[in-house]
């Protein structure tokens, strides 16, 4: 899910995956994170065209929550990957969210379902550390956030060493237990998907 996240005390929309924006990936150009992601759940080439031209990450979103057209099978495992990829690729060919995300210092707070909550934030996180200078990096972080993405991928657990103490919204059992991490309803009038 899509909206801005919370980082040192302010919400910061360059880091929502709806924000519109344009960049290349997997040799196609997408208008936002949240785009080139839902069509990279499919194998049906011309529902993930559909997907890429959809008029708003909202309708991304929609259109990628279908179980009417296949998914492909290895989707589970990378999912968080292609989040990453598609974030990484966004931050890197847009200079102003780069800069946006870099200039951030705490940990990031992301919204949604309880499992995009935490991941989005890792996800994040990580992309901060890589697009740091390299001496202004913290290579703990960073290389916790490395070793939680891996494992995803792989298909184990992942170490609660290894995840953020604060920050990601999804990492708790009562978060889960409501279903995600409520957004909050100062922000949710003014970044409402709806439309």
């Amino acid at each position: 899910m899509g909206g801005p996240c919370l980082v040192d005390g302010e919400s910061r929309e360059e880091l929502d995956n709806f924000l519109e924006c344009k960049f290349e990936y997997n040799g196609q150009t997408y208008t936002s994170a949240e785009h080139a992601f839902q069509a990279a759940k499919f194998t049906d080439k011309k529902y993930c065209e559909k997907i890429r031209m959809a008029k708003s990450g909202g309708d991304a979103w929609s259109l990628g929550n279908t179980r009417e057209i296949p998914l492909r099978g290895d989707w589970e495992l990378i999912k968080v990957k292609v989040m990453y990829e598609a974030n990484l690729a966004k931050f890197t060919q847009n200079p102003a969210l780069r800069d946006a995300l870099v200039a951030t210092k705490g940990p990031i707070k992301a919204f949604g379902f309880a499992y995009w909550a935490k991941w989005n934030a890792i996800l994040l996180e990580r992309i901060r550390e890589e697009l740091r200078p390299e001496g202004e990096r913290d290579a703990k972080v960073l290389a916790a956030r490395v070793a939680a993405m891996d494992a995803v991928e792989r298909g184990v657990e992942v170490a609660a060493d290894l995840l953020p103490q604060s920050g990601s919204g999804g990492s708790g059992a009562a978060q889960a237990a409501q279903g995600g991490v409520p957004f909050p309803p100062e922000l949710l009038a003014k970044y409402s998907y709806s439309k």
